[in-house]
């Protein structure tokens, strides 16, 4: 059985002990029943500021208050804020309520600071997100 090859810990990178995640995508099921863990993880390693990038508007209204309880409740403190935005690889999903909502939380909720994952995406076959699509938005 080939041994797992180590991999160096953040902590012990010499890095200054401070330090942002600026596209972290923490609203995945696997993480959301430990994300206090997560978070102080992170902080551990010198993260003091995580930028959460949401998605489509379902995942943002069922998952919002969960990353923000989380972040309050780590034992060390770690800064967090939203972006709103619509990979293209999502685009087939999306219809004008999902614009106005991700339109709406960028407007109206203090926690979204930026808009992100608004480019175009050519890495897929055309098929799966199509180019024509994504071009207007």
């Amino acid at each position: 059985m080939p041994s797992k090859k180590s991999m160096p810990q953040p902590q012990g990178l010499g890095l200054p002990f401070t330090g942002a995640d600026s596209h972290a995508h923490l609203d995945d099921p696997a993480l959301l029943p430990d994300l206090p863990e997560v978070f102080s993880r992170a902080a551990g390693s010198g993260v003091s500021l995580i930028v959460h990038m949401f998605l489509l508007h379902e995942r943002y209204a069922a998952n919002r208050q969960a990353l923000l309880d989380a972040a309050a409740g780590c034992d060390r403190p770690v800064d967090l804020c939203f972006a709103r935005g619509l990979h293209p690889e999502d685009i087939l999903h999306a219809d004008e309520e999902e614009w106005e909502r991700l339109a709406w939380a960028a407007e109206h909720d203090p926690m979204v600071r930026a808009v992100g994952e608004i480019g175009l995406d050519y890495h897929y076959e055309e098929g799966y997100s199509p180019h024509a699509m994504q071009e207007p938005w």
